[in-house]
């Protein structure tokens, strides 16, 4: 067994997906609950019905 720094989360590909988002030139909503923040100069989108619409421009 590896170290993680989160606990629970093992190596696999899958549990380290769902932790990302998206990083793109361009971003949009995907539906209608998506939100566009703007943190720190930077535009993201954030979903709170769907956690895999979160992405981050740049």
């Amino acid at each position: 067994m590896s170290f993680s720094p989160i606990p629970g989360v093992g190596d696999r590909e899958s549990d380290r997906q769902e932790m990302e988002m998206k990083v793109t030139p361009s971003i949009r909503k995907r539906c209608e609950n998506c939100k566009m923040i703007r943190r720190k100069g930077v535009l993201r989108i954030i979903c709170k019905t769907n956690p895999r619409h979160k992405m981050r421009q740049g």
